[in-house]
């Protein structure tokens, strides 16, 4: 019986074994049916899934439709979560337009936009600038319409919403023009700057310089109409006279190539600091700067809130040389400024000489507030090149952007090489190493004219103009006649969102700046129409100057 006994206790034991193994294998088979179908398990059909819905090849809570969203990106399969910014793999957002990394495509959204008409008059603009406030104020110049050797500059102020604040003129016989403008960062006060003949008058209204005698332009370089020298002046916010002084020699040549303003949290003598080229002896202000054997060299110079030059350098050997592009360094704490410009020869802008290629060379060279040489980087180049635009953004790395037919030699950050007229952009490291670099090619015009950097997105936005069909990352725009773009991109250098201006005749981007919520502000030349959102723009002269401020979000 014990025998029986135990065989018969075994023989459950046994089956019910047997019933736990085929169980388990059961419970097996049907947990392995619900792993597949859980959220975020790999799917090939909605079917598959618990939920209902298969999306990226994953099961998803939900539908997830949107372009902007996923169900399989990484660190939130099974999340209906955004795409990153610059995302657009479906071509959901449509020509230019990508993901805004907050689950949604960016939207160009026109707030305003204007034209700045005079009667009988052609316009074609300059700099612009927007203050803390959000007001903008742009230059530029009037000229009889059809052609004239007179021209004259014109300043005006909008508002926040684009209404005017206050327009004048500064002119007299030759030519004065009207090319850069920037705020002081600190009272609102307007400096505006270029090139200028003969004398300017600032005793008219809005500018009332009570008692102040006309600038006149020490320079007889050229001919009578033709200006040699610059003048810088300085206004007030309401756009009252405050001060204005010559930059140049008898028998001399200079030209700004760029301004940019410093707020008084960088240096408590605030000011506006200026590269250009000069041609022979000048003087800025009160400090005498002189080329190398009367050729083309480097203008650097820095000038105070009070009209007072600080200092100014050239640099440069026989050959030419020139600055074209000025920003400035916005951390308090590495405070300084960066040049960018083109040189041919031997240049040494105190860090030793540069490497040259070809007959014109990119340079980018970073200076202290005080004029000291910081670090210079040369860039060989063959065929034409122009550096058009540098900034510096909130940790310190530069973007340099220009047009290029030719090759250029990045280093590290690659070789550019085009047969067509095209736009380079290239990123240095705040110590001036090579980062990464775009190209974009067109087979007609393709320049690259302004640019800016938006700290709050972390983008880098170009603007300039095009003839023909490009496709600057986000899908092909086709220009009628010539148009504007506006392009912007992410701190590695992709494609975030790039807009097309245009009508029907031409039109040209020559400002660009950022407001204090991150809108763009765009100014340049229209020739007929232009449809901005809901707002035609329209010019009764053959050029008349607009300016629009742009939400993208």
């Amino acid at each position: 019986m014990s025998g029986r006994a135990a065989g018969g206790l075994r023989r459950p034991a046994l089956l019910l074994g047997w019933l736990l193994t085929v169980g388990c294998q059961s419970l097996s088979g049907v947990g392995s049916l619900e792993v597949q179908g859980r959220i975020g398990a790999p799917c090939g059909a909605d079917a598959a899934c618990v939920s209902g819905h298969c999306v990226d090849d994953v099961c998803c809570p939900s539908a997830c439709e949107q372009p902007c969203r996923s169900c399989n990106l990484p660190g939130s399969v099974g999340t209906c979560a955004p795409r990153p910014a610059g995302d657009d793999p479906a071509g959901g957002c449509g020509t230019g337009m990508s993901c805004n990394g907050h689950g949604s495509c960016f939207e160009l959204d026109p707030l305003w936009a204007v034209t700045l008409p005079r009667p009988n008059l052609d316009e074609e603009p300059g700099g612009l600038s927007v203050d803390a406030s959000g007001n903008v104020t742009t230059t530029g110049i009037w000229y009889q319409e059809g052609g004239s050797t007179d021209m004259d500059v014109f300043i005006a102020k909008l508002d926040r919403h684009g209404n005017p604040s206050w327009s004048g003129t500064l002119g007299g016989p030759f030519r004065q023009l009207g090319e850069h403008v920037a705020h002081d960062l600190h009272d609102g006060a307007t400096y505006v700057a270029g090139p200028f003949a003969g004398t300017l008058d600032f005793g008219v209204p809005p500018f009332d310089a009570t008692g102040a005698p006309p600038l006149a332009s020490p320079c007889t370089a050229g001919s009578a109409p033709i200006p040699c020298c610059a003048f810088l002046a300085r206004l007030t916010g309401d756009g009252r006279y405050d001060w204005s002084t010559a930059i140049g020699h008898e028998s001399s040549c200079v030209t700004l190539g760029a301004m940019a303003s410093l707020g008084p949290d960088l240096d408590p003598s605030a000011g506006v600091v200026l590269a250009g080229t000069l041609a022979g002896a000048v003087d800025v202000g009160t400090v005498p700067v002189g080329s190398t054997a009367d050729s083309e060299d480097v203008l650097v110079a820095r000038i105070d809130a009070a009209g007072s030059a600080l200092w100014a350098s050239a640099f440069g050997d026989g050959a030419a040389q020139g600055g074209s592009a000025v920003a400035v360094d916005p951390r308090p704490e590495a405070a300084r400024l960066v040049v960018a410009g083109i040189y041919q020869g031997d240049l040494d802008l105190g860090g030793g000489p540069l490497p040259t290629v070809g007959e014109t060379n990119l340079f980018v060279a970073a200076f202290s507030l005080g004029g000291a040489p910081l670090w210079s980087r040369g860039f060989p180049a063959t065929g034409a090149i122009h550096a058009a635009a540098v900034s510096v953004d909130e940790v310190g790395n530069v973007v340099v952007a220009g047009d290029l037919a030719g090759s250029l030699d990045l280093g590290v950050a690659g070789l550019l090489t085009t047969d067509d007229q095209g736009i380079f952009v290239v990123q240095l490291s705040p110590a001036g190493e090579p980062a990464w670099s775009r190209q974009l090619t067109a087979a007609g015009w393709l320049s690259a004219i302004a640019m800016v950097h938006d700290p709050a997105a972390g983008t880098t936005i170009l603007g300039g103009d095009f003839s023909a069909d490009v496709d600057l990352g986000g899908g092909t725009f086709s220009p009628v006649g010539r148009d504007t773009y506006l392009l912007a991109l992410g701190p590695d250098g992709g494609h975030r969102w790039s807009v097309q201006l245009g009508g029907a005749d031409n039109e040209y981007l020559r400002g660009l700046a950022l407001d204090g919520d991150g809108n763009v502000v765009v100014g340049g030349e229209l020739n007929g129409e232009l449809a901005v959102g809901d707002t035609i723009l329209s010019t009764g002269n053959s050029k008349d100057v607009f300016v629009t401020k742009l939400a993208i979000h």
